[in-house]
């Protein structure tokens, strides 16, 4: 049995694991290392899943530098096939307001 801590094995791999996730950690967290960029479909569910997503983010310190909106309809006449996609894209931009 190991007299001190700093002697016990278990105690030096959870130090080597604290020394790792601490090292990845200020990684993520550093703006100055890393650009955290979502990419978000605009319908309601994957509006709602990236707020939730960028909420964690901002709990644990990881700056999300933006949210690129991707497949957005942009039409000046809009054919009814469409109407049902453009108003659920509609409808995600009001919702996460």
């Amino acid at each position: 049995m190991a007299s001190t801590a700093e002697e016990d094995l278990v105690y030096k791999e959870l130090r080597s694991l604290y020394k790792r996730v601490k090292f990845v950690n200020e990684i993520f967290t550093s703006p100055k290392i890393t650009t955290t960029v979502m990419i978000v479909n605009p319908e309601l569910l994957p509006v709602l899943e990236a707020r939730r997503a960028y909420d964690f983010l901002k709990k644990i310190d990881i700056h999300v530098k933006a949210i690129i909106i991707n497949k957005v309809l942009e039409l000046e006449i809009i054919p009814k096939e469409l109407n049902v996609k453009f108003a659920e894209q509609t409808k995600s931009y009001s919702t996460n307001k």
